[in-house]
């Protein structure tokens, strides 16, 4: 009788532990469909010459993932920039931009059509990681527009520190990651903690800073946008496939924005809502 309450026990504490550390792996297929549908809200306000000016946009996009071949050297994949809808409030003047309809015209038709429907190539590693992808022109502008940081190494479809990962309730995660490029450059510093594991979810937090610093051409003028983000998120996260199921961010910025000899403080809010689904 003593030795079957020890294998019970035993047993049960062996469920126990299982149950609440999973690692977490890609688990995806060639030919595996992804859409990601992603909110995006900003609001702004600039200091110049004494006078505040404020700025607010409202971004909806979806765009589409699709494992085109899973090889040695990593997973190749192509994304597609589907619809795109967007409304933004700058210095009293609206402008819009819906991919949906033919008559767009103006800044954000110029920055925005070339992206619809054009498909892109990429290639992750085991972590999720871009390690190949084609130039895009545009997206450091995009960036720009939605309060990124133009962090182009990583995708919408996992969180890299995460994967290989045993995760159990409690666990803390730093990460750090910097890019440079030619326009732009960011560093980023964090934790993830994870909260909770349940049905095979993980759900996780994550607070931490973005340090970004952007150039662009306006009107004929350079624009040098230096920016400090607070970020606090919330993420769930398949356990089984590796995806990001959903995630929601919320960005407190400062910036300075440089431009013909002037120097223009600002502040701003944005939230971030990204839902992904398998197709």
């Amino acid at each position: 009788m003593q030795k079957m309450r020890s294998l019970f026990f035993g047993s049960l504490m062996t469920i126990t532990v299982t149950g609440f550390s999973q690692q977490v792996k890609i688990n995806v297929k060639t030919g595996d469909k992804y859409k990601v549908q992603t909110i995006v809200n900003l609001s702004s306000v600039a200091e110049l010459m004494g006078q505040s000016m404020e700025t607010t946009l409202d971004q909806k996009s979806n765009t589409t993932y699709e494992i085109a071949a899973i090889t040695t050297d990593g997973i190749a994949m192509q994304s597609t920039i589907t619809k795109m809808d967007v409304k933004t409030m700058m210095m009293g003047q609206e402008s819009n931009f819906d991919s949906e309809k033919d008559n767009n015209s103006g800044p954000l038709a110029d920055l925005f059509s070339p992206m619809i429907n054009k498909v892109a190539n990429l290639t992750i590693d085991n972590k999720g990681i871009i390690t190949r992808q084609e130039k895009d022109e545009n997206a450091a502008a995009l960036a720009a527009l939605t309060g990124g940081g133009g962090n182009e190494n990583n995708i919408d479809l996992f969180i890299s520190v995460l994967i290989g990962r045993e995760l159990k309730i409690g666990d803390v995660f730093p990460d750090s990651s910097s890019t440079t490029g030619e326009k732009n450059s960011s560093k980023t510093s964090g934790i993830y903690t994870i909260k909770s594991i349940e049905k095979g979810v993980a759900t996780i937090s994550y607070t931490g800073t973005e340090v970004s610093s952007m150039t662009m051409e306006q009107m004929g003028m350079e624009v040098i946008n230096n920016s400090t983000n607070k970020i606090t998120s919330e993420i769930q996260v398949d356990m089984e496939t590796g995806i990001m199921m959903e995630k929601t961010t919320l960005k407190e910025t400062t910036n300075t924005i440089e431009v013909g000899g002037m120097s223009i403080p600002g502040t701003g809010k944005s939230t971030i809502a990204v839902k992904v689904s398998k197709k």
